[in-house]
């Protein structure tokens, strides 16, 4: 009888411990890095100590899909108020790597990507896999309107574009990334196919800001970024 007081004990004890909130700050970030945008956000929830625990992950997944409406179908004001709702940080000062499911030519699209890139001083990495919806306010010349002034991607070293057509919007964002990054390695383009020799020459002919910009044409599988 003893036995079974100390052992319901036991139980009550381990299920109020809270043993996430106890892990290292890396492990902790680790395993928000795991989750769609939208569920870690809402480990702000949890308690005080988990309120700002998100806005110092180092790696960001957004994709188009975590702010799907309630019917399953993903719209440009849906996902803007959700991303408002989430009141982000005005800075991610550890966020280095950040991956986007994004409409280039998308002015909805465009501007939440510029916030997040205005806010991630020490980003390193972008994974970008690109999409056409073909949007009711298309983002003209929005890419080549930004202040070259302010350096958006001073620490960004390696970008992929996944999917890339060669619209207005891609070679325009491409054109502000190449001219904007002091430290950039390497641009790496996955067209599928859709340019032809001559787009491919344009593109590796490009001005760069770092001399050690590289351009590589991807022709096989997209290795991991």
């Amino acid at each position: 009888m003893d036995h079974r007081r100390s052992s319901t004990k036991l139980c009550k004890y381990v299920a109020h411990e809270d043993f996430i909130s106890n892990l290292p700050d890396g492990l902790k970030d680790k395993i928000l890095c795991c989750l769609p945008i939208k569920e870690a956000v809402a480990t702000c929830l949890l308690s005080r100590n988990w309120r700002y625990t998100w806005t110092s992950m180092t790696e960001l997944m957004f994709r188009g899909d975590d702010f799907a409406s309630e019917n399953g179908n993903v719209n440009d004001d849906h996902a803007e108020h959700e991303f408002l709702v989430l009141k982000p940080p005005k800075s991610f000062n550890r966020l280095t790597k950040i991956s986007l499911d994004l409409d280039l030519g998308n002015l909805k699209e465009a501007n939440l990507a510029l916030y997040l890139f205005q806010h991630a001083p020490y980003l390193q990495l972008i994974n970008l896999q690109l999409t056409s919806k073909k949007p009711m306010v298309p983002a003209v010349h929005f890419w080549e309107s930004i202040d070259r002034h302010v350096c958006l991607f001073q620490n960004v070293r390696v970008v992929g574009m996944i999917n890339f057509t060669g619209s207005g919007a891609e070679l325009g964002f491409l054109k502000l990334i190449l001219e904007d990054a002091p430290v950039l390695k390497k641009a790496l383009i996955k067209d599928y196919g859709k340019l032809g020799k001559d787009d491919l020459k344009n593109l590796l002919k490009m001005r760069r800001a770092s001399k050690d910009a590289e351009i590589v044409i991807l022709s096989g599988s997209v290795p991991p970024l």
